[in-house]
């Protein structure tokens, strides 16, 4: 089955998706916090923000505390349970509790800023623009404003206002870690590898603890293929920011690279808590648990992730070999189905429901769906083979020979594959082609064209030379090929299986 997932080297759940999609919502959220412990005692409604909070006799988290409507609270309180809201995604109820905040301190300008981001994520850019440009025209240099406009622009795809953005903030403040690293991350969606390495090394220069520079320069180690450092600036991001699942999910497709799936899995165990609406994150789950071979784990997990994006094809890709796997052909059938729907240039998809289709014993649509395979691969010559076999079998000996001569223009005439496509067009000279193919030294060619001349005696109604040729293609093993799997289901359909 894996041989037929394709390597995911640029999908969004990768770092440098994660990267184009802005500050992780919980370094706003994790800013809020900060900013509500770092401001200082003071009473509510004194126009500070204050600790009051913490003399109320509650015991629960900010997330539990109640911000009532009638009465003042503390500036402090409110941005804690504003960060909460964040936390669950909730950023209509943040910037209501921004409302909330006494007007001394809401006109200053780092609360507005805190507003404007929580309004970029929610999507308000117009609302965002407008406080952001106001702080600048009084102070034009504002290196807060500025970083927060970049990730505006950042926001609405305008990459290039974006970098002129985080240029000048560098230019005016030339150790800003949060610039630095925005732009090491461009850098690295750009594949300027070695710029990229560079800002992120200038950000962690600044801030040897800052988040997104540690990530962004982990995963340039990755790609070097120095794991050991690689797991070092993760593990330090992770201890860090204990709330964030990204570098979880990074250092846990080093260790499965490594070959430690275990470890690999305990941190995707710890992602999914903190982060369970995450798409790839049930991916790499999935795959972890498949790689320890916990199959009705993996496929539970990669139901998940269908249920999360239902558009997404990768996830039917594993369940549909998974439950071929584990017996379950109608699913598999299906989430093959939905595949050819999703994603009809991936042909895998037809070969997957042509095997199916063969099982099942309906020649004419297997034939149908290795059509659909051929024309997208037409290099694979087990695909006209596929076609003609079927639709001999739907249709009579003679039913595909303006198909199999159409085919044999494109083959080699020298070889064995086009002396076996001409036995199909023929129907004839079959004793001369199994002392041909017997004497074949690549062994996965001979494996594959006895599969084929077991499929012609089937079609021609000799049994006994059928079941001889299927036997030989078993005791062969070979395994990797598509003709083992269906040499398979052709002897279990036969009772020729192993005891």
């Amino acid at each position: 089955m894996d041989n037929h997932i394709f390597p995911v080297n640029k999908r969004p759940g990768s770092v440098r998706g994660a990267f184009r999609a802005g500050r992780p919502v919980f370094l706003l959220a994790a800013a809020l916090l900060f900013f509500s412990c770092a401001a200082g005692p003071q009473k509510a409604g004194e126009g500070s923000s204050g600790a009051g909070a913490a003399d109320s006799g509650s015991a629960g988290s900010p997330g539990d505390m109640q911000i009532s409507g009638s009465e003042p609270a503390a500036t402090d309180d409110i941005l804690a349970a504003a960060a909460e809201h964040l936390v669950r995604g909730d950023f209509d109820g943040a910037l209501v509790l921004f409302d909330r905040i006494n007007e001394g301190d809401a006109a200053k300008p780092d609360i507005r800023l805190l507003k404007a981001s929580v309004l970029i994520s929610a999507g308000r850019s117009a609302a965002a623009r407008s406080i952001i440009e106001d702080i600048l025209s009084a102070e034009p240099e504002q290196s807060d404003a500025l970083f927060i406009l970049a990730n505006l622009e950042a926001s609405l795809g305008r990459t290039g206002e974006e970098r002129a953005l985080l240029e000048r903030l560098v230019r005016v403040d030339p150790e800003n870690s949060d610039a630095l690293a925005s732009l090491g991350n461009m850098a690295m969606i750009a594949r300027s590898y070695s710029d990229a390495a560079s800002y992120y090394d200038r950000a962690l220069g600044g801030n040897p603890d800052h988040g997104e520079a540690l990530v962004g320069r982990a995963v340039l180690y990755r790609r070097n293929n120095d794991a050991r450092k690689a797991v070092e600036l993760f593990t330090r991001a992770i201890g860090l920011n204990p709330s964030w699942a990204l570098p979880l999910v990074e250092r846990a497709r080093i260790y499965k690279e490594e070959g430690f799936p275990h470890q690999a899995l305990e941190d995707l165990d710890r992602a999914k808590a903190l982060d369970p609406g995450n798409y790839w994150t049930s991916i790499d789950r999935g795959a972890a648990l498949l790689e320890l071979m916990r199959l009705d784990e993996a496929l539970e997990e990669f139901d998940r992730a269908q249920a999360l994006e239902p558009e997404n094809f990768l996830a039917y890709v594993y369940t549909a070999g998974l439950r071929d796997d584990l017996g379950d052909y109608a699913g598999a059938e299906k989430d093959y189905e939905t595949l050819t729907a999703l994603r009809p240039d991936y042909y895998f998809a037809y070969e997957g429901l042509g095997i199916l289709k063969i099982r099942g014993g309906r020649w004419a649509e297997a034939r149908d769906a290795f059509i659909e395979a051929y024309k997208q691969d037409t290099a694979n010559i087990s695909y006209p083979f596929l076609i003609a076999a079927n639709w001999m079998k739907a249709a009579g000996p003679a039913s595909a020979k303006g198909f199999l001569a159409e085919v044999l223009r494109t083959v080699p005439r020298d070889s064995i594959e086009w002396a076996v496509l001409r036995l199909y067009h023929d129907q004839g000279n079959d004793v001369d082609i199994a002392v041909r193919i017997d004497r074949e030294q690549n062994i996965d060619k001979k494996a594959r064209m006895l599969y084929y001349l077991a499929e012609y005696y089937t079609i021609r109604g000799n049994a006994s030379l059928a079941d001889r040729y299927y036997i030989l293609v078993r005791d062969m093993d070979r395994r990797g090929l598509l003709e083992w799997k269906l040499n398979t289901i052709a002897l279990e359909a036969r009772g020729l299986t192993e005891s």
